[in-house]
């Protein structure tokens, strides 16, 4: 997967929605990429469709927003509540930057 820079319309939210927005280099990108599809450096596992393990317990949404947050450079993450729900998470962590 190449991250040339192009920009386009994103397609996968609402307009009326509120994103946070990045600037990023392609090992930046790269980097975030590999917490989405972990397997994907593995030559004989690259091709599968299925490419890990999903367990609420150790990988949660807000455990994944957090983690691709905290690997970008300039982003303030802030802490996680105990009792958080993931949508409040993500707007707190929008209104930081």
């Amino acid at each position: 997967m190449d991250a040339d820079g192009y920009l386009k319309e994103e397609n996968y939210s609402s307009v009326k929605e509120k994103c946070l927005v990045a600037q990023v280099d392609k090992s930046a990108f790269d980097r975030a990429w590999s917490f989405a599809f972990p397997l994907t450096d593995i030559p004989v596992l690259e091709s599968l469709t299925f490419k890990g393990i999903y367990t609420l317990g150790e990988n949660d949404c807000m455990d994944f927003m957090i983690l691709v947050a905290t690997s970008l450079k300039g982003v303030k993450v802030p802490q996680r509540g105990a009792t958080e729900f993931p949508q409040p998470y993500l707007r707190r962590l929008i209104d930081s930057n």
